[in-house]
């Protein structure tokens, strides 16, 4: 305190005393820098302490140091989108800059879902299968070999009654026509009385049976298709015997 005028001084300067105001300890993080706990002063000093006894001369010794990102050590598919997979910081959750898939096929088929290569994102999945009927056109039997009704197979390998596959076939037997037995004289592979009647034409001349329809009309195997024969055809129609003699 002095006089403007003259210069008297009256009361010479206080010395300044500190005070510390805390600066709160900060942890690192993986990005931004943190620091240790200081005291600064309205003077500008920083301190150790709160009695401001121990000055920090170099303010950066309180300054901790960002820690960086720990990224992980794969790509995996929990961490890609549809054009990258990405590593992901272990930490804090963050994604690198990623890089693109690689493709095992340009499109999903019936074989192969479109998956990355690196990281095994799925981008399509296999679509279902659709069934394509090839036909197995329908074969006749003959006297020593069995023939089919018409059906379509697909190249899974499941049989279908119609070209649209929308009709499976379970039992393969079921198309099979065994080989055309005895009394079949009209080699439907059925033996019922048009076969008996087909007999008693050919035995009074009216109709002449080709060769194959002859051996099978000849049931009773003696030599003629007469009568004899039809009766025969007849009774196993009606289940009166189990087979011809």
């Amino acid at each position: 305190k002095h006089c403007m005028i003259c210069g008297y001084m009256a009361e010479a300067k206080l010395e300044h005393v500190h005070q510390g105001t805390l600066v709160p300890a900060k942890e690192a993080t993986c990005t931004e820098s943190g620091n240790q706990k200081h005291y600064t002063c309205d003077c500008g000093m920083w301190f150790a302490d709160e009695a401001c006894t121990i000055p920090f001369e170099d303010h950066t010794l309180v300054v901790i140091p960002a820690n960086g990102h720990t990224w992980s050590e794969g790509y995996m598919t929990e961490h890609a989108d549809t054009e990258k997979h990405y590593h992901v910081c272990t930490v804090c959750g963050t994604k690198d800059e990623g890089a693109l898939h690689e493709w095992n096929v340009e499109t999903a088929d019936e074989e192969n879902d479109k998956h990355c290569m690196i990281c095994g994102y799925v981008a399509e999945a296999k679509p279902d299968h659709v069934h394509q009927g090839t036909l197995v056109p329908a074969k006749d039997a003959t006297l020593t070999e069995s023939g089919n009704k018409s059906y379509y197979v697909c190249g899974c390998g499941i049989w279908f009654e119609d070209e649209t596959c929308t009709k499976p076939i379970e039992d393969h037997e079921s198309v099979v026509i065994p080989p055309i037995g005895p009394g079949d004289v009209d080699m439907n592979g059925t033996v019922n009385a048009e076969d008996a009647l087909l007999v008693l034409q050919h035995a009074a001349r009216l109709i002449t049976l080709d060769s194959s329809p002859q051996i099978l009309a000849d049931v009773t195997k003696d030599g003629d298709i007469d009568s004899r024969d039809a009766l025969e055809i007849l009774r196993y129609a009606a289940r009166l015997i189990p087979s011809f003699n």
